[in-house]
């Protein structure tokens, strides 16, 4: 049992933190670290999201899912850092259509964007 500051509702981990959203609306990730326990949310709320994991680059990718799709941000997954984001996808939802290759690039429906 991992203990959290809020109930998780969608989870990514790697081998620095536990990352998780709190809600299937909008919601805040948050990450806790392995080593300290220390709890703190990201700098951003995301409509349904999705976490996706990225381990050989260290990458965690947050994307909406909901009707509007139109947000994607993504944290250095060592210390949770944003590095940026994106919100371009239009009219195209993600959905649980969120895929990384072995070479980083990302897949969501028939829009990728490189890594």
């Amino acid at each position: 049992i991992i203990p959290t500051e809020k109930h998780p509702y969608h989870l990514a981990v790697n081998d620095s933190a536990l990352y998780y959203s709190v809600d299937d609306q909008w919601s805040d990730i948050h990450r806790k670290e392995w080593t300290s326990s220390q709890e703190e949310p990201l700098n951003v709320s995301i409509y349904k999201p999705i976490l996706k994991m990225d381990h050989e680059r260290q990458l965690l990718y947050a994307a909406e899912t909901g009707s509007t799709g139109s947000e994607l941000s993504v944290f250095d997954a060592t210390y949770g850092t944003k590095l940026w984001s994106w919100d371009s996808f239009e009219d195209i939802a993600v959905g649980e259509n969120l895929f990384i290759d072995d070479e980083g690039n990302l897949y969501s429906g028939n829009q990728n964007r490189s890594g």
